[in-house]
């Protein structure tokens, strides 16, 4: 049985997604969240180095999940962390995709605590990594690895993305 949350949230996505898709492009559209908002930063990313604006602490508006409309895969990760690492080595370094993947270390947020319950309660995963394709999460670690080892991962990445990221071969000089 589905969570009601993954329920929420799945339907606050594909209207989001639709309303973007038709009224605007996605990656143009700027976040309407207050300044108030104790979590987030800045504006939309251009690269891995800038932090995303989160969500505020009570995040159950379909503002609150701009972030992932906006960065199509994201790494909620930890510093110091070996699992968070990989996923961080493996979707930055092994791999080359466009749009490079965003890479939240959730320790450079004021409020860690409240980031993380966020992060547990859209997803039904407690622990760091956490991996979102599209604003679903596919697991930590091991499930993205999973996925990598089956030859799924680009199909998993259009399947929640609809086909906004793509893996592309690293060119040798």
């Amino acid at each position: 049985m589905l969570n009601p949350k993954v329920i929420i949230l799945g339907s606050v996505f594909i209207i989001l997604l639709f309303l973007q898709l038709f009224l605007h492009n996605p990656f143009e559209m700027p976040l309407t969240k207050s300044s108030s908002s104790p979590l987030g930063t800045q504006s939309h990313p251009s690269s891995t180095s800038h932090k995303p604006r989160l969500p505020s602490k009570d995040a159950l508006k379909e503002q609150d999940f701009q972030v992932f409309l906006e960065n199509p895969v994201m790494v909620f990760s930890k510093p110091g962390c070996p699992f968070s690492k990989a996923a961080r080595s493996m979707l930055t370094e092994t791999l080359n995709m466009e749009p490079a993947p965003v890479i939240v270390e959730v320790t450079e947020y004021t409020h860690t605590t409240e980031l993380r319950t966020w992060l547990s309660s859209i997803s039904d995963v407690s622990t760091l990594p956490n991996i979102f394709f599209g604003g679903h999460s596919i697991g930590g670690y091991d499930d993205l690895q999973l996925i990598y080892r089956e030859h799924r991962l680009q199909g998993e990445l259009d399947r929640w993305t609809y086909n906004q990221v793509k893996i592309v071969p690293i060119q040798e000089a």
